[in-house]
């Protein structure tokens, strides 16, 4: 999947598909590549610039926002949703990995609200796209995660959706997801939530619900692109 907003890349990438190939495709001299080493956090890191002159840098978060266009993020998904945002007239700009654990602990928000903290900005100009992820008609969930959402969130839980089976829900990742970012000030119109669900699309990506510690990984990725002179 590929989503063009001017002169940035939304990138995530199918099945099977070589991440260090996708960095050949892409102009990457002098560039900084951001990858994160995930643990279902709500932990967001600011990378400000690469001073120390090496390319390739692992991160202990579940996300990465910055200023420096001249790097790239990385982020690994089976499942877990991934969460772009950008404001285009600043040229800021965040890449988050948010399953049911970043989810509940908002690091949706909290990547929000320390994009416009940090850099002053109006949360109305960030832009978001939601990637493809489990949809809510495969991820049945216990009620033990629903009363977990319960005690932690102070809004209407509408994304969870009663199962016929005693005590389960549907949890709707995507929807929790945008719910909490129009909450936090970012404009609907401004919310892209793409309608691929990794668990249907066997021939497209891996799942983790589906294919267990079989599972492979995508990777997403967003950067600027370098204008030809």
């Amino acid at each position: 999947m590929e989503k063009r907003i001017k002169n940035y890349r939304l990138i995530f990438t199918l099945r099977d598909y070589h991440f260090d190939g996708f960095l050949k495709l892409v102009d990457e001299s002098e560039r900084s590549i951001i990858k994160t080493d995930q643990n279902h956090s709500s932990i967001v890191f600011h990378w400000a610039n690469n001073k120390m002159g090496k390319k390739d840098f692992n991160i202990k978060a579940d996300g990465v926002i910055t200023s420096d266009t001249n790097s790239i993020i990385r982020t690994i998904h089976a499942d877990c949703l991934p969460i772009y945002f950008l404001d285009l007239e600043n040229d800021i700009f965040a890449l988050i990995h948010s399953g049911w654990k970043g989810t509940l602990n908002k690091i949706a928000s909290h990547t929000l609200n320390d994009i416009t903290r940090y850099y002053n900005l109006d949360p109305e100009n960030i832009q978001i796209v939601i990637g493809p992820g489990i949809d809510y008609e495969n991820y049945q969930v216990g009620n033990e995660l629903f009363q977990k959402f319960k005690n932690k969130w102070n809004m209407e839980l509408d994304f969870f959706k009663t199962d016929k089976e005693k005590d389960k829900y549907r949890l709707d990742l995507k929807e929790a997801n945008k719910k909490l970012l129009i909450d936090s000030g970012v404009l609907p119109n401004n919310i892209f939530v793409s309608k691929l669900s990794t668990y249907e699309s066997p021939e497209l990506f891996h799942s983790y619900r589906r294919d267990g510690d079989s599972a492979g990984r995508m990777a997403a990725y967003i950067y600027k692109v370098r204008r030809n002179p």
